[in-house]
């Protein structure tokens, strides 16, 4: 699904019956101000996330560092030091997904596949994917695949920049989500 650029959102929000309180209910007023006062803290966070959830090249499914990866996103996920923080991991959460399934694939076109076969097929790469991540955070496959759909939206948001998201008021945009 292709990211919503913010000009279109706002121009379909305002020919919405409503449509203007709702995207000046979704955008703070001060975004400029919290931009400039935050940006330095935002940038260190983004920085430090990336550095512990990007894979080294030609890395195979079963690496240990996939897991690492997404078990370095789950605290700031399951138990958030900011919004603004668990609003990036989730980004990054939906850019591992695609690395890892793009991984999968090539490992069954290498044959180094540890898929097991299911009614006759393969598992796909996606729900391997979403497997390597229920290991990696503990806990159910349903509640990943929440969270999945939760980073797929945060991803919309964040286009064309992860940064984006930090015009969007804290709490209104929670209930969006």
């Amino acid at each position: 699904m292709d990211p919503i650029p913010l000009e279109r959102l706002q121009t379909v929000l305002e020919l919405a019956p409503g449509g203007e309180s709702l995207i000046g209910a979704i955008v703070r007023e001060d975004y400029r101000e919290h931009i400039a006062n935050h940006c330095g803290t935002v940038l260190s966070e983004w920085v430090q996330l990336v550095g512990k959830t990007t894979l080294p090249p030609n890395v195979s499914s079963s690496d240990p560092c996939i897991l690492a990866a997404f078990q370095a996103l789950h605290a700031p996920i399951f138990t958030p030091d900011s919004k603004a923080l668990t609003r990036m991991a989730y980004v990054r959460l939906i850019d591992l997904f695609s690395k890892v399934e793009l991984i999968v694939k090539s490992d069954r076109r290498k044959g180094k596949s540890r898929s097991k076969k299911r009614r006759g097929n393969t598992r796909h790469n996606r729900s391997i994917a979403i497997d390597l991540c229920t290991c990696a955070f503990q806990t159910t496959r349903p509640k990943v695949l929440e969270i999945r759909r939760q980073a797929r939206r945060w991803r919309q948001f964040a286009s064309p920049s992860v940064f984006c998201l930090m015009i969007y008021t804290e709490d209104v945009i929670e209930e969006v989500m």
